[in-house]
C-alpha cells in the first residue's frame, strides 16, 4: 500500500497531465490576489509568489527572504514575520519533515542534492510546474501562514523581497476580506472499473466557472476495509473544460474484498468541500467463481431432497437458486432462492409417478461479467406412488364470511400438485349436507343460493378429488348463522320533559304490536349540530318505552331520535325527532306515568308507579263522575304514598287523574283512568 507521501509526489510526476493548460506557461510575473491569501477559521494562508514579480527570471538561491508585515482595519502596518529561503541541501530536505528523504527518488532525481539544485537554483519561471504542491511551497519559503488573522477580518499584507546583500529588491501586497471559501461543488461518481485486482475511479462535478483556482487545492482520497474511513491518498483536480472538473484514483486491490471510497476537496489553509458520491466495490476473480458441486437427487415419501456441496464463505456468493422442470432441455422455471450457506432443499410440490429436472446455480453480489463463467449442475429424480393410496389430502383452514351477495367459503391451497378440483356440500344440519358445487378450480367459493327468507344455521364442507378422480375425507364442518333483513317497526309518539332528575323520554311500546322487536336504542345530538350524525345514548338495549338522559350539558338543546332493534339486531328507522329547549326554562313539573284502580272495602285505592327518581313535591288527586265536566280535588298524597277514596257510592262509575305539585306550581294531569264502584 503506497503511503500519502508517494501519492503525493506520484501527482507532481503527472502534474502536466492533470493541471488546465494554461498553467503549465502561467508565469510568476502575473499578479493575482484572487488566491493568494487563503483563509480559514484557524487563521489564513498567504501565499508569497508576488513578492518576486519582476525577479523569475532568477533562481531562489539569489535571495535571502521575504519580511512580511500586516495591516488590519484602521492599526498600521506591523511586521509580523520574516520567510527564509532555503541556502542549503539539508536545509531543503529538513523543510519536508516525513517527505524526506524520499523526496528526491518520488521526482525521479538520485540525490536530495538534485533535488535542491532543481528546486532553487533554477529560474523561477522553469519550475513552476512544481509550485502546485503545498510541501514544497512550504520547504522553498514560498508561503506563511497567519494564525492570529480571524474569520472574516479584511486584511492588508505587505511584502518585501531581500536579495542576498540585505536590500529590498521588491514590495508587493496582497489583501483578503477574510471570507472562508465554501466549496458546495459535489463530485458524482462516474462509471468505475474493478477487477479482482485493480479499481479506476472517477469523480465529476458540472457547473464550476473556471478550474484556475485548483491549483491551490487537492483531492483527499478516503477508503474503507474494515469499519472507519481513513485518508489513503492525495490527487489534483483537473479540468476537463471550462464547466467540468475530475478527479480521477486508482488503487490496487486482493480478490474477495469489500472496499468503499469517496472524496473531499480540501484547500491549502485547511477548508474542506462536501463529500463526494461514495464508491462500493466488491473484487474478485471471474476464474475462481465456483458452481454448485455434487449435486444430488432422492425421492422421499411425497417429496424430493436435494443435497449438494456448500459454496465458499466468501462475499462474492449471495444466494443458490433452485430451477425446476417437467423437460430435461427446456422450460426451467425458478423454484426457489436459499441462502448461500444452504446444502439441501425439500421439494414438496411433486407428483407421484412423474420425473423431474433440477439444476442449481450461485448468485453473485455482481453482475457476473461472462455468463459462461458459472456452469449449472444438474440433476433429474421419479418419484413413484410408494405406499400411498393416492387419495389427497382432507382441505384444511376452512373459514367462512357472510356476504352481501351470499355465503363465502375459503381454505387453504393445497400443496399437492395433483388436485384437480373441490367439492362444495351444504346442509341445514351435518347429517344432511348435499353437494351443492363440483370441479370447483380455486380455493374460494360464494353460495348465492341459501333459501330466501331462511334464518338459522348453514353448514359447509369441502372435499378434494385428484386428477384420478380420488375424493379425500371431507374437510371439518363449519357454520354460519343466516340473518335475513326484515322491516321493524320503528317507535312513534317520541316526547320529551325535563324533571328534576333529568331529561324523560317517552314513546309508543312497539314490542306490544311487534313480537320481532327485541328493544330500543336511543340517539341523541346537540341542535347547534344538527348537520352532525346522532350519538348513542345506551350501550345495551333499551326494553321500556322511556329512558332517562341524566348526562348532558343543561346549557345545550338537544334533539332526540329513537329506533327498534329486532332479535337479529336489525335496526327500524329512526323516529320522528324531539327537541328539548334548554334555552331558560323553568324544568317541568312530572305527572305520575300511570294509574292503577280497584276497588277495596274501604274504598277505591288510587296508587301510580314508583317515581325513577326522587321527586319533589307531592301529588293531588282529583275525582269526577263519569259524565260530569267538573272534577273536585281530593287529597294532596306524598309521591312515595297512595291513596284510598273512602267517599265513594255503590254503582257509580268515577274517573281520577294526579297532578304534580311543588309549592304554587303543577304539572298537567296524569292519563285519566276509570273505575266502577263494586261493593266487595
Amino acid at each position: 500500500m503506497k503511503s500519502i507521501v508517494e501519492n503525493l509526489f506520484l501527482g507532481i510526476v503527472i502534474l502536466v497531465l492533470l493541471l488546465p493548460l494554461q498553467l503549465k506557461s502561467q508565469s510568476l510575473n502575473e499578479e493575482d490576489n484572487t488566491h493568494v491569501v487563503i483563509p480559514s477559521h484557524d487563521g489564513a494562508l498567504v501565499l508569497l509568489f508576488s513578492a518576486f514579480n519582476g525577479h523569475t527570471d532568477k533562481s531562489l538561491s539569489a535571495f535571502q527572504k521575504v519580511i512580511i508585515s500586516k495591516k488590519e482595519g484602521n492599526t498600521k502596518h506591523r511586521k509580523v514575520a520574516e520567510v527564509k529561503i532555503p541556502k542549503t541541501e539539508s536545509e531543503l530536505t529538513a523543510r519536508f519533515n516525513d517527505l524526506q528523504p524520499d523526496a528526491a527518488r518520488m521526482m525521479d532525481l538520485k540525490s536530495n542534492q538534485e533535488l535542491f539544485d532543481l528546486l532553487v537554483g533554477n529560474q523561477m519561471d522553469s519550475i513552476v510546474r512544481y509550485l502546485s504542491n503545498k510541501s514544497i511551497v512550504e520547504a522553498l519559503g514560498l508561503s506563511y501562514w497567519d494564525a492570529d488573522l480571524k474569520a472574516g477580518s479584511p486584511c492588508v499584507y505587505s511584502l518585501e523581497l531581500i536579495d542576498n546583500n540585505g536590500n529590498i529588491v521588491n514590495t508587493s501586497h496582497v489583501e483578503t476580506n477574510g471570507v472562508v471559501p465554501e466549496y458546495g461543488l459535489k463530485f458524482k461518481l462516474m462509471k468505475p472499473t474493478i477487477t479482482d485486482s485493480l479499481a479506476l475511479i472517477d469523480w465529476e462535478v458540472e457547473g464550476a466557472n473556471s478550474a484556475s483556482h485548483m491549483i491551490f487545492m487537492t483531492a483527499n482520497i478516503y477508503k474503507k476495509t474494515r469499519s472507519e474511513y481513513d485518508l489513503y491518498a492525495n490527487r489534483f483536480v483537473s479540468a476537463l473544460d471550462n464547466q467540468k472538473l475530475s478527479v480521477s484514483f486508482a488503487d490496487a486491490l486482493e480478490p474477495g474484498n469489500h472496499y468503499a471510497y469517496y472524496m473531499v476537496l480540501e484547500d491549502w489553509a485547511g477548508n474542506k468541500g462536501v463529500p463526494s458520491d461514495t464508491l462500493f466495490a466488491l473484487s474478485y476473480d471471474p476464474d475462481n467463481i465456483r458452481s454448485i458441486t455434487e449435486l444430488q437427487g432422492t425421492a422421499e415419501e411425497s417429496a424430493i431432497r436435494l443435497n449438494w456441496k456448500q459454496l465458499p464463505k466468501e462475499t462474492i456468493y449471495t444466494g443458490v437458486e433452485v430451477q425446476k422442470s417437467r423437460n430435461y432441455d427446456s422450460a426451467y422455471v425458478v423454484l426457489d432462492t436459499l441462502p448461500p450457506s444452504a446444502d439441501s432443499y425439500l421439494d414438496k410440490k411433486v407428483l407421484k409417478g412423474s420425473a423431474y429436472y433440477y439444476r442449481l446455480r450461485p448468485i453473485l453480489l455482481m453482475d457476473n461479467p461472462d455468463d459462461d463463467a458459472v456452469i449449472y449442475a444438474e440433476t433429474a429424480v421419479i418419484i413413484d406412488y410408494g405406499d400411498s393410496d393416492g387419495r389427497p389430502a382432507k382441505p384444511e383452514g376452512l373459514q367462512l364470511e357472510n356476504m352481501e351477495n351470499g355465503a363465502q367459503l375459503s381454505w387453504w391451497t393445497s400443496d399437492e400438485l395433483d388436485i384437480y378440483g373441490y367439492t362444495i356440500l351444504r346442509g341445514y344440519s351435518a347429517d344432511n349436507l348435499e353437494v351443492i358445487e363440483t370441479g370447483v378450480q380455486e380455493n374460494t367459493y360464494v353460495d348465492t343460493l341459501i333459501s330466501k327468507g331462511y334464518s338459522g344455521p348453514v353448514i359447509y364442507a369441502v372435499q378434494a378429488m385428484n386428477h384420478n378422480q380420488m375424493v379425500s375425507d371431507t374437510s371439518d364442518l363449519i357454520s354460519l348463522q343466516v340473518r335475513q333483513a326484515g322491516y321493524v317497526t320503528p317507535p312513534a309518539g317520541l316526547s320529551s320533559k325535563k324533571t328534576h332528575a333529568g331529561i324523560l323520554l317517552r314513546w309508543n311500546d312497539v314490542t306490544r304490536t311487534d313480537d320481532d322487536v327485541a328493544g330500543y336504542v336511543i340517539f341523541r345530538r346537540a341542535v347547534s349540530e344538527i348537520e352532525n350524525e346522532y350519538q348513542t345514548l345506551n350501550k345495551e338495549l333499551n326494553l321500556l318505552p322511556e329512558f332517562l338522559d341524566t348526562i348532558y350539558d343543561k346549557s345545550v338543546s338537544y334533539e332526540y331520535a329513537v329506533a327498534s332493534v329486532d332479535t337479529w339486531g336489525n335496526f327500524s328507522l329512526l323516529s320522528s325527532s324531539t327537541i328539548v329547549d334548554q334555552s331558560g326554562r323553568e324544568m317541568e313539573l312530572m305527572p305520575p306515568l300511570d294509574l292503577r284502580l280497584r276497588n277495596l272495602k274501604s274504598g277505591i285505592e288510587v296508587s301510580w308507579p314508583k317515581s325513577l327518581s326522587k321527586k319533589q313535591g307531592s301529588y293531588i288527586v282529583y275525582r269526577r263522575v263519569e259524565g260530569t265536566d267538573k272534577y273536585e280535588r281530593l287529597a294532596e298524597v306524598s309521591i312515595d304514598d297512595k291513596f284510598i277514596d273512602q267517599s265513594v257510592q255503590n254503582d257509580v262509575r268515577y274517573e281520577y287523574h294526579v297532578l304534580h305539585q311543588i309549592g304554587e306550581n303543577s304539572s298537567e294531569p296524569s292519563l285519566t283512568k276509570g273505575i266502577r264502584r263494586s261493593i266487595l
